[in-house]
Parts: structure tokens; C-alpha cells; sequence
């Protein structure tokens, strides 16, 4: 993911996964087109914020924590089954 992330189009507030970084997680931020002037305000606040960078680590290690590793669970249930059996 781009750091920072500031989307500018008319799909904001349309998309599940979009809507999840921004509003759970702080992660992007979603400008519907035509707001221009919300556009350029965002991005002045984050360019003058020296700790931006760092929160959105902090932001993006909870999400990462949070969420579910799919890959791994599927090879867990693979090899459950006998399926697959993993080299550790």
C-alpha cells in the first residue's frame, strides 16, 4: 500500500475494501471528486505532518495483526487432511 494513500474519485464511499482501510483502520483517505479544495487541505496535513509515516506503521501493523492470514489457513487445512504436509 502507497504511503500516503489519498484517493480522488467518485468511487469513494463505493468500495468495501477501500471503506475498511479508511474507516476502521486510518489507513487511506478518500476525497470524492469534485471536493477539490478537502483535496488539497489533505494533502498539505499530511505533507506537514512529520509522524505520518510512523502512524501509518503503527496503523498497518494493528491491521496486519488483526487480520487473517488465508494462505496459512488453507495449508493448515490442507495438511489436516492429509493433503499436504509442510517442510517445517
Amino acid at each position: 500500500m502507497g504511503v500516503p494513500s489519498i484517493r480522488y474519485n467518485s468511487f469513494v464511499g463505493k468500495i468495501g475494501v477501500m471503506n475498511v482501510l479508511e474507516d476502521d483502520y486510518g489507513l487511506s483517505v478518500g476525497i470524492p471528486a469534485g471536493q477539490e479544495e478537502e483535496l488539497l487541505e489533505t494533502i498539505e496535513r499530511v505533507v506537514k505532518d512529520r509522524e505520518y509515516k510512523s502512524t501509518i506503521q503503527k496503523r498497518l501493523e494493528i491491521m496486519n495483526e488483526s487480520m487473517v492470514d488465508v494462505n496459512q489457513m488453507v495449508l493448515d487445512y490442507l495438511e489436516s487432511k492429509g493433503y499436504y504436509k509442510s517442510n517445517s
